[in-house]
């Protein structure tokens, strides 16, 4: 069965290197299976973050398992390769009224 994985990261990341680190996070995973090569790639380009899709095909049983696995690596990676992971940001005004 084949995961959805959905990433944002901050505009202004390099995004070679950032998908370079979540192939590694893939390839390193017990749970990926190396048939067929799972897809990695730009989604969407949100409005506070590029959305990279990670869509990795692992066994039907290990479904769950390896979705939470592969997102709590691919934030630990991303924390130690210095990729932010940024926050929606709203701006409010106020108006008094007259």
């Amino acid at each position: 069965r084949q995961l959805h994985l959905k990433v944002g990261v901050a505009y202004g990341t390099n995004l070679n290197e950032t998908m370079g680190l979540v192939r590694q996070v893939l390839e390193g995973s017990a749970y990926v299976l190396k048939e067929p090569i799972p897809l990695v790639g730009i989604s969407m380009l949100g409005d506070s973050a590029i959305i990279i899709s990670v869509c990795p095909w692992v066994k039907v049983d290990d479904y769950e398992t390896a979705q939470a696995e592969l997102y709590q690596t691919i934030v630990e990676r991303f924390q130690d390769g210095r990729v932010a992971i940024p926050l929606p940001q709203r701006e409010v005004r106020l108006v008094s009224g007259s």
